[in-house]
């Protein structure tokens, strides 16, 4: 026990009394930094396309909701016609809503 702590102040004593290492800090490359006008391309429109369609299915599917709330005033009230007629958009509402959605997400995956 004795012969590891002296092995290790000796350690101690040689690593603090030698000369001080000089370690340089990394260099960037001229290469590694972008110009302004790259970063902003960076942004694909594929990007934007993916985001309009995913808000209009969005919005479709809203309005599905909406219509489907229509329908069951429109049944409580016995108009049953325009409970098909509201049935039929609300139908419309979630099938195109839910097709632009999967649009959107597989413009992002695919581009």
């Amino acid at each position: 026990m004795k012969k590891a702590i002296i092995v290790l102040l000796s350690l101690f004593a040689f690593v603090t009394a030698g000369e001080k290492i000089h370690i340089p800090e990394p260099r960037v490359e001229h290469s590694a930094l972008k110009p302004r006008q790259e970063l902003k391309e960076s942004i694909k429109p594929t990007f934007w396309i993916g985001a309009a369609f995913d808000a209009l299915g969005a919005g479709l599917i809203a309005y599905g909701i909406y219509e489907d709330k229509n329908v069951k005033n429109y049944v409580n009230d016995l108009k049953y016609s325009d409970a098909k007629r509201a049935a039929k958009l609300r139908d419309f509402g979630y099938i195109a809503g839910g097709a632009l959605l999967f649009t959107g997400i597989s413009v992002y995956i695919l581009f």
